[in-house]
């Protein structure tokens, strides 16, 4: 199964009710958006072009893209990135700045750790956001990224390769590279603030992630804390994932009109 169409993916139950039940909560109070909204600064008066970054209006699963971002322009006038837009023909390679200012931070950390490999970039949303494709419910307003798993012998050109099948990690899953390239995008600060919300993941995969953490005494049952804990908070359940990942970014800070889940439960899901 492709990840491109993803009609059969982001439309599953989630297998982590908070997810589930929890469309999110507002990042503020409409009164502390309308009180942003009159302390914008006025236009400049001396014909200087103002610069309008990308926004997020609503929530993943209602809402739409305004300026974007375009993740193939970037791939274009600056490669190598260390990434590839996996199926640019879909036009699916639109996010806001901080999205793809992500994407770029996971490239660069791909082409260090793996110099070999290019971190394989499926859908975004389309240039205005809004319902994509076949029913999918998500990656409606810029927020939400899909990746290919680090896979020995994956190729650009190829189906992604399954990480995981009937309870059991594929041997070519690069289980090592991955934890290290998840621990990145957790602790990553875009705008100075922590981006990454959730990471939606294949069962079998985080029980896998959760064994090599606590292997190498990153984890501990009474752990709090720390990289390793906060990454596998993130890391959430979600069905059919286990030829890709998905990660959803936070509503940027400041911005107007970006609806945000509340964080998860303070737990690692791994005892």
């Amino acid at each position: 199964m492709l990840f491109r169409s993803d009609a059969d993916d982001h439309d599953h139950e989630l297998e982590d009710d908070e997810d589930k039940n929890s469309k999110g909560k507002y990042i503020t109070d409409i009164a502390g958006d309308i009180e942003k909204v009159l302390k914008k600064k006025p236009a400049s008066q001396n014909g200087a072009k103002q610069t309008t970054k990308t926004q997020a209006f609503d929530s993943p699963d209602e809402g739409h893209l305004e300026n974007p971002t375009s993740l193939l322009e970037y791939q274009e006038k600056n490669s190598p990135t260390g990434f590839v837009v996996k199926y640019p023909a879909d036009k699916k390679y639109y996010g806001t700045y901080e999205l793809v200012y992500l994407i770029a931070k996971m490239g660069a950390f791909t082409k260090k750790v793996l110099p070999q490999t290019d971190l394989l970039v499926g859908p975004l949303s389309d240039a205005n956001g809004g319902p994509q494709a076949k029913g999918q419910k998500s990656h409606q307003n810029g927020l939400d990224a899909d990746f290919a798993f680090y896979m020995r012998g994956q190729k650009a050109s190829e189906p992604n390769a399954v990480a995981a099948s009937g309870g059991k990690v594929s041997s070519n899953f690069m289980l090592e590279e991955q934890w290290m390239l998840f621990k990145y995008i957790v602790t990553a600060r875009v705008n100075d603030g922590i981006a990454i919300d959730r990471i939606f993941i294949d069962g079998t995969l985080k029980q896998a992630l959760c064994q090599y953490a606590i292997k190498k005494e990153e984890l501990k049952r009474d752990t709090k804390s720390g990289p390793a804990f906060e990454t596998l908070r993130r890391l959430r359940l979600w069905k059919s994932h286990a030829n890709h990942y998905h990660v959803r970014i936070k509503c940027p800070q400041g911005k107007v009109g970006c609806w945000q889940m509340e964080d998860p439960s303070l737990t690692s899901g791994c005892f």
